[in-house]
């Protein structure tokens, strides 16, 4: 979606979520649609929303995650709608499993750090290759965890991120909120009322 030559890691990330939300709205019957955006799609809104220019690499300088997110929910990002995001906090992950539970994912910021360059599993490491931010700041989308820790969408593919590389580098989570995670009666795909959340969340705005 652009991110291997572009700093458009944010705007990936939504993309992929909208991706695993199409996918899998409406299981267990597999009623759901995969929606992908192109890449000169998702490039599009990094030009809009981010002021990126093609062909200016000065303009070339990622984007801020909640405010794509603010930008996402007071518009249309891919077709689809946004209803809000909460941020849980990235130490607690009770919060963040029942995060990706729920709303099918979080997406987050790692400060990645220059070991992570050529390893396999995305795990803490000491001494000066392990140093938060090392490598630069990140965004991804968290779809999915397990024993092992958080799995994540980046560059085109899974990447396992281990609970100790969580917390030593991830600074930032948000659970965020889509009718695009829904079936026909309003429930996501773990049966969560999704419908009812959509409607107790309008009387508290």
């Amino acid at each position: 979606m652009g991110n291997d030559s572009h700093g458009d890691c944010v705007f990936a990330a939504g993309a992929h979520a909208i991706q695993s939300w199409t996918l899998n709205a409406g299981l267990p019957a597999h009623t759901g649609v995969e929606r992908t955006m192109s890449d000169a799609a998702v490039l599009s809104y990094y030009s809009r929303w981010a002021g990126y220019v093609p062909g200016d690499p000065a303009t070339d300088n990622g984007f801020v995650i909640s405010d794509f997110l603010n930008l996402w929910r007071s518009g249309v990002y891919g077709g689809v709608l946004l209803d809000g995001f909460v941020d849980p906090e990235p130490a607690n992950q009770e919060h963040i499993k029942r995060a990706v539970v729920l709303f099918g994912g979080v997406d987050i910021g790692l400060q990645l750090p220059m070991a992570w360059q050529n390893m396999a599993v995305w795990d803490a490491v000491d001494g000066a290759e392990g140093a938060p931010g090392s490598w630069g700041g990140h965004s991804v989308w968290v779809p999915a965890y397990n024993t092992t820790g958080p799995i994540c969408v980046t560059w085109g593919s899974l990447k396992q991120i281990t609970w100790p590389g969580w917390s030593r580098y991830c600074d930032e989570a948000h659970a965020i909120v889509s009718p695009a995670w829904m079936d026909k009666e309003g429930r996501a795909a773990c049966g969560f009322d999704y419908a009812a959340l959509r409607a107790d969340s309008k009387l508290v705005r």
